[in-house]
């Protein structure tokens, strides 16, 4: 039985270190961009299949536990179905991602996975948080001055913050939700191959 590590060449103990570092190598090698063989983009599929199950420490154990039960013959229905679900969900995402990025560009591949995937991600996103949480913060603060007047203090004592208070917190909140689109649209850009994977086989 081939299973995720098997596709990604690493021992079934290896760190998330150690994993990530053999997906980034798989998919310099077998992206279509870079690799013109038929089979590259069946195999890059694979590799972020098999990486998007196993980088996740919740779909990792699932998946340990189901290849657990494969070779003990051991039956639970119901464990194993939850199991199956936390797996599938990861597979699916896999293949959405390998969908995208094998019509990518490889630099346009490595921007993406770099701004989302990365210790950048986390900076711009913070970044861009607190970039537009300022500017709302502002609009805020002034349309309270023409609301309530000058006199901060008594702020308070008007409902009507408390919606303005709210309101800034879900601005916040929707901003980390509008990262990932606004990365992929303004630093990445559309895909511009029309390479289309094939999702004949699951593992």
């Amino acid at each position: 039985m081939v299973t995720y590590y098997n596709i990604l060449g690493v021992e079934e103990k290896a760190t998330t270190a150690e994993i990530k570092k053999a997906y980034r190598n798989l998919a310099k090698k077998y992206h279509p961009d870079i690799n013109p063989s038929e089979t590259a983009a069946d195999t890059f599929r694979l590799v972020e299949v098999a990486h998007s199950c196993l980088s996740k420490s919740e779909s990792r154990l699932a998946y340990d536990r189901l290849l657990l039960f494969k070779r003990t013959n051991y039956s639970n229905p119901t464990v194993e179905q939850k199991f199956y679900n936390d797996v599938n969900r990861s597979r699916r995402n896999g293949e959405q991602k390998a969908e995208r990025r094998s019509r990518m560009s490889y630099q346009q591949y490595r921007r993406e996975e770099i701004l989302t995937e990365s210790l950048w991600a986390l900076i711009l996103n913070s970044a861009i948080t607190l970039m537009i949480g300022s500017i709302f913060a502002r609009i805020i603060y002034f349309q309270a001055l023409e609301w309530y007047g000058p006199n901060v203090k008594e702020w308070g004592t008007h409902t009507g913050m408390y919606g303005l208070s709210i309101s800034f917190f879900f601005i916040l909140i929707a901003t980390s939700y509008i990262y990932e689109p606004l990365v992929k649209h303004l630093f990445v850009g559309k895909p511009k191959r029309t390479t289309d994977l094939s999702l004949r086989k699951s593992y």
